[in-house]
């Protein structure tokens, strides 16, 4: 499993978010790929982001998303979403 995280520098949420993304990183030993919505066109396009960021897909091994979380989360509510997937 692996997350790819969309977020800006502009935004609030995501320097809200960097802190608990990086909790769950260290707890659950995930593989988080970052990318800048400004800087990331390509991606941005192909994983169709949209406007409300931070965006994290959830990728199982063949790249195949089984999860998408918008937004900003608690980080209780953000350890349900990744337990659920566990």
């Amino acid at each position: 499993m692996q997350l790819l995280k969309f977020s800006a520098i502009w935004c609030p949420a995501c320097l809200i978010m960097n802190n608990r993304y990086n909790q769950i990183q260290e707890k659950y030993k995930l593989n988080i790929t970052e990318y800048d919505y400004d800087l990331n066109h390509e991606e941005v396009t192909k994983y169709q982001i949209g406007k409300t960021l931070p965006v994290v897909i959830i990728v199982d091994e063949k790249g195949q998303e089984i999860k998408r979380i918008v937004g900003e989360l608690s980080l209780k509510k953000l350890e349900q979403q990744i337990e659920e997937l566990l």
